[in-house]
């Protein structure tokens, strides 16, 4: 196929493509005007040594080497307790919410990034700003009563616990460039398309006569 043969059905076809951009960026506009506001929250959890170190005849296991291995556990922990679904459920019940239904719904409530070994960054979003202030309190919660559970020392006192920074809530921007931009470039996709399809079929006819 040459050049000419490239652009003719484009040109011929014109409208299907500017058909296309309407339909589609048309599409994003009043999706944008319906769906729901939404919100985001995030906050850190930060682990913290309840103990300034080890004293003077304290077991060796609590020492700053297994400070940096509790640190790097705390993280690999947090990591696996936001994806376990019966967690996120218990997060939800202290959050007197219902949660959502379905396995991938719970795993899927919350994102979070790896910051360093002892802190994590919790994020989620929700419809309501109230929820989510609600969920992350609840979560913080949840994490600080096991984190103090399970780091103990030989007599069942919490090494660590949890500080996390101030639960910043804030409503939900779109990125209403990206997706038009987007839009735009999969419309002219589209259109080019259709217009060698319909460019084709032309041809089939005009041989069959």
């Amino acid at each position: 196929m040459n050049l000419r043969e490239t652009i003719i059905p484009l040109v011929r076809y014109w409208w299907l493509i500017l058909l296309s951009v309407v339909i589609v960026l048309g599409g994003i506009v009043i999706a944008n005007k319906i769906s729901k506001v939404s919100y985001d929250g995030s906050t850190t959890l930060i682990l913290k040594q309840m103990v300034a170190g080890p004293e003077e005849g304290q077991d060796y296991k609590y020492d700053g080497f297994y400070t940096i291995q509790a640190n790097q556990m705390f993280s690999d922990s947090v990591e696996t307790w936001l994806e376990a679904p019966d967690f996120v459920k218990l997060i939800f019940d202290r959050a007197n919410l219902s949660a959502p239904e379905g396995m991938n719904a719970l795993k899927g409530v919350f994102d979070f990034d790896k910051v360093i070994s002892q802190s994590v960054a919790v994020r989620l979003n929700r419809g309501s700003a109230d929820e989510v202030k609600q969920i992350l309190e609840a979560m913080i919660q949840v994490m600080k009563e096991k984190t103090e559970s399970l780091l103990v020392d030989k007599n069942s006192k919490p090494l660590f616990t949890i500080d996390t920074t101030p639960v910043l809530v804030l409503q939900h921007e779109i990125d209403y460039r990206l997706q038009f931009g987007a839009g735009l470039v999969g419309a002219l996709g589209l259109g080019a398309f259709l217009a060698y399809v319909f460019y084709a079929f032309e041809d089939k006819k005009k041989e069959k006569k």
